[in-house]
């Protein structure tokens, strides 16, 4: 219950969302937000087999286009997001909220390391006055070091912090647009 309200717009437009409970997330943490180097990436590693794992049982279920696959992530999950869209072509979209680079992180999980990989479409919404991924230290590098066609990447600045970006009804109707110029409309 209490993860409905990022995900809600989701539902609400008619999409089916999944919301793994990652090693060391949900009922199977917790975990240290930024764990030391060795214990990162092996959590990296689970959250990466976990994530494959969900779209495989996705893959099972005759309700689910899993063709049209997208994945969104808003802070911690954006920045993550990076390398499970890297790493899986399973991913056709990517919205991310409130991403960007993390200094310090270890080379074999630092998305900047990534980045790169990312051949989607990605829409990645910041707000303007972030303190926790600012906009010239750590949202534009990243996004401009998305391996995406620019046609098909957007960053947009909105009014605003850290991850408030999903009570902004014009960030809503950007990411619900976002995903039916590259998913297609919902069918009724």
């Amino acid at each position: 219950d209490e993860f409905d309200y990022p995900f809600e717009f989701l539902l609400r437009s008619g999409r089916a969302v999944m919301i793994p409970a990652l090693s060391g997330t949900l009922e199977r943490g917790p975990t240290p937000e930024f764990p030391p180097e060795n214990q990162e990436r092996e959590r990296a590693l689970r959250w990466f087999k976990d994530m494959g794992r969900a779209v495989d049982y996705l893959e099972t279920r005759p309700d689910i286009d899993v063709g049209k696959l997208g994945i969104f992530g808003l802070s911690l999950g954006a920045i993550h997001s990076v390398r499970i869209v890297a790493l899986d072509a399973r991913f056709k979209v990517s919205l991310m909220s409130s991403g960007g680079l993390v200094p310090g992180a270890p080379p074999v999980t630092d998305e900047w390391n990534y980045a790169p990989h990312v051949r989607i479409p990605v829409l990645m919404q910041n707000g303007r006055h972030d303190f926790v991924t600012p906009y010239e230290t750590s949202s534009k590098p990243l996004f401009d070091a998305l391996g995406t066609s620019p046609e098909q990447k957007v960053l947009r600045l909105y009014d605003g912090g850290h991850g408030d970006i999903v009570t902004r009804p014009e960030a809503i109707g950007e990411m619900l647009n976002w995903l039916d110029k590259y998913l297609g409309p919902v069918a009724n």
